[in-house]
């Protein structure tokens, strides 16, 4: 009677394989503020105080008179854009030795352009998506959960009225309204379910079918553009100890004003600048592929470079600790 590795050798199936990469839809890095192609690595960019753009400085002017006049101060900030790498080696046997199947140079492409996202999305949030980097919030401070306000996720809270303050308090000292509220998955679970924002969206009814709370309807609730919810999930433990999953942004929101496009004499609350003027970067990244004789191997070579940076404080209101 014949054993079943008699009639069949295991082998990879061509269709089916498992690996844990994240839909790029989950990071957030690329869409909350404007991108900024920028030919040199570092530079200046002008920048005007809102306070002299603000002043109403006219005069009525008496027959024969010359006009009242006003001026305004022009300075400069800097950018900077750093530098990323990541690489990873592949040996010539195992490209010798692999099946149809399997493709490492694809597999490892993937591999890096995961880890590039990761990272651009942890650097996005230690720049913009913490405690003391804005001054927009009614106190000019960022505002925390269980202290300033009620953390969403109870059900007393009142976040159409906490947003709504905020706004207001961004446009009294920019002239601006916000358009980008940005979340975390657990802010997003807390606002979708939130028993407020469920009657205003079914309009005050309690029967029939439940209410389908998207994005777009809570951005129009808020009176805002969009709403972002950043779902990008990160391992920090270091290779060999225990794996500790979690979503890279944690729990809090971020209210924000963001032009169409990034352009002169245009307020935006931060830019991520990208070094396009580097050698073969589209966008701010490539991949490039490097013989290593002596290791008897290829490098897949990831490398990206970008500098996200808060340009205007004010147009920015930082909800830390958003729910519990």
């Amino acid at each position: 009677m014949p054993q079943p590795s008699d009639v069949h050798v295991n082998a990879l199936l061509s269709a089916v394989s498992v690996a844990f990469l994240q839909d790029q839809s989950k990071f957030i890095a690329d869409i909350v503020f404007p991108r900024v192609q920028v030919a040199k690595q570092s530079d200046h960019y002008a920048t005007y105080p809102r306070g002299d753009f603000l002043r109403s400085s006219m005069r009525r002017r008496a027959p024969g008179a010359a006009a009242a006049e006003a001026t305004y101060v022009v300075s400069k900030d800097q950018y900077y854009c750093d530098v990323w790498a990541l690489a990873k080696p592949i040996d010539e046997q195992e490209t010798a030795n692999q099946d149809d199947s399997y493709d490492a140079r694809r597999d490892t492409t993937e591999f890096l352009t995961l880890n590039e996202l990761i990272t651009r999305e942890v650097e996005w949030g230690a720049a913009f998506f913490t405690t003391g980097k804005w001054t927009g919030s009614s106190t000019a401070t960022d505002l925390v959960g269980g202290t300033d306000f009620t953390q969403w996720n109870d059900v007393t809270s009142d976040p159409v009225g906490d947003l709504a303050v905020q706004c207001e308090a961004v446009e009294t000292t920019t002239g601006f309204w916000p358009t980008d509220l940005t979340v975390t998955r657990p802010v997003w679970r807390a606002l979708r379910n939130h028993p407020d924002i469920l009657s205003r969206i079914s309009g005050g009814s309690t029967s029939g079918s439940p209410a389908l709370v998207t994005r777009e309807l809570v951005a129009t609730l808020f009176e805002i553009e969009r709403v972002n919810v950043a779902a990008g999930v990160r391992n920090t433990a270091q290779e060999g100890a225990t794996d500790a999953f979690g979503y890279i942004l944690g729990k809090h929101a971020l209210l924000t004003y963001r032009p169409a496009t990034a352009g002169r004499l245009v307020p935006s609350a931060g830019y991520t600048f990208v070094w396009n003027g580097y050698i073969g970067m589209e966008e701010g990244r490539r991949v490039l592929e490097h013989e290593q004789p002596v290791r008897h191997s290829d490098l897949i070579e990831i490398e990206a470079t970008w500098g996200h940076k808060v340009v205007s404080a004010p147009l920015g209101v930082f909800f830390s600790g958003a729910v519990a």
